[in-house]
């Protein structure tokens, strides 16, 4: 039974939907607000997850490799797995051109939600 003085815990293997958070949520709508043609195909996404899941370097949906949301990492076509030997790359038809222009914008999508949620609380 855990304490109430202590932290939650989590499972070490559970992605942001086992984990029932409210941040989880409104990164789960921010993944939601993609455009569709930046997004890969729902069995791509996945497989992608799969391999996350089965990864030692996930840590309560995140990537202790690059720090990443494996949510979100696995949403987006640009997007590979940043481990030296990756578990899933790029998807194919990707034109990795933009790819710094658009990863900023999605780090200020998630800045922004993180700002949205601390003055809602």
């Amino acid at each position: 039974m855990q304490r109430p003085d202590q932290p939650r815990r989590y499972c070490k293997k559970c992605l942001t939907p086992q984990t029932g958070e409210a941040f989880f949520q409104r990164l789960r709508e921010i993944i939601a607000g993609f455009d569709e043609e930046e997004k890969v195909p729902r069995e791509v996404y996945e497989k992608r997850l799969d391999a996350c899941m089965s990864c030692d370097r996930l840590l309560a949906g995140m990537c202790r490799i690059c720090g990443c949301y494996v949510e979100l990492r696995a949403s987006l076509k640009r997007n590979a797995c940043p481990a030296v030997h990756p578990k899933w790359e790029v998807f194919p038809e990707e034109n990795m051109e933009g790819f710094f222009s658009a990863a900023a914008a999605i780090q200020k999508r998630i800045i922004a939600a993180d700002i949205l949620n601390n003055e809602i609380n």
